[in-house]
Formats: structure tokens, sequence, C-alpha cells
């Protein structure tokens, strides 16, 4: 995944000027920065979300500028992005939640998708063993911790090849930062 040279400015405000970055298979990178210096922007282009003002960003070897709305798609399943806001739907049990992109993009059974909720939240510590019910619970009812791993499960399930987080740690308590 490759950004060259995105520059991106809101009402006449610069957020991103050149900014360039590459990230290859198998490597984990971290964009530090100050609060409104433009990392959740540059993880928006990167995905699509959001268009670069100028330059370009490459998806193993094509500018996703290029991607009709099929192929942007495609793009998306192999893209993992969790919000700095877990962005869960409130009108959605947790088990829809983390099942929602196996439901809208694969032939799974209620059953295999129930499966895959659970190995998900088991990896992000919200398994069985520690929150039975937990399928079964609304957004609303979970602390902000909990939300924020709900949506790193919600982004692996479909198993991608690439996540991006957007304050990964925003939210967590020490013991779950170190998961």
């Amino acid at each position: 995944l490759e950004m060259r040279n995105i520059s991106k400015a809101f009402d006449g405000k610069v957020v991103l000027k050149g900014a360039s970055i590459s990230v290859y298979e198998g490597e984990t990178l971290a964009i530090i920065g100050a609060s409104g210096c433009g990392k959740s922007v540059a993880l928006r282009i990167m995905t699509g979300l959001m268009y670069a003002d100028e330059g370009e960003v490459f998806y193993r070897g094509e500018d996703i500028s290029s991607f009709g709305p099929r192929k942007m798609a495609d793009l998306r399943k192999e893209l993992a992005y969790v919000f700095q806001e877990d962005a869960l739907f409130d009108s959605m049990t947790v088990l829809e939640n983390v099942g929602y992109a196996l439901v809208e993009h694969t032939q799974q059974t209620d059953a295999e998708i129930e499966k895959r909720a659970w190995e998900c939240l088991e990896l992000v510590g919200l398994g069985r063993a520690e929150r039975p019910q937990i399928l079964g619970q609304y957004p609303t009812e979970l602390s902000g911790g909990m939300r924020r791993r709900v949506a790193l499960a919600r982004a692996i399930a479909m198993i991608p090849k690439v996540v991006l987080y957007d304050e990964p740690m925003g939210g967590l308590d020490p013991a779950n930062c170190r998961r």
C-alpha cells in the first residue's frame, strides 16, 4: 500500500502536503503526530474513503483512483479500517456488527457467521469465557474499550490482508493494549 505525494486541504487549511508512505506485506508501521496533523485523513485516503487533492494511492501496484465501484468494493474486502470512533451500528447487536461484512459479501450460514464472530471476539479478549452474553448485546451496553475491541473484531472478520487502525489504543486499558 503506497501513498505518493499526497496533498489535502479543507477550506484552505492544508492538512497534508506532499505526504508519501509505503507499507509492505508483513510490515507494521505507525504514523505518529500531533492532533490535527492529518493522520486520520491519510488513512481515509489510503482506503479510498476520501480523495486527495493531489497525489496517488497504489494498492499492489494499481492506482486506486482508477477503480470503479466494483473494484473499490473488492479493495475494501482486503483492507480493513478501524475508525478512531468505533463506528459500530448502534441498532445492531455485537453479532450483527461483527458479522456484517460476512452477511454482505459471503454466502456463509448464520451458524458459520456466529462461529467466525466468536473467533474474532476471542482474539480481542471478548470470547465466551470472558463475555458469554456479548453476542446479543448492543454497542450502547458496552464500555468504550469493549466497543473498540468489537470494532477490531468486525475489521478482522473477513480476514483482510491489511488492517489500518486510527488511534488503535484509544479507549483501551493497559492490559488490553498488550493483546
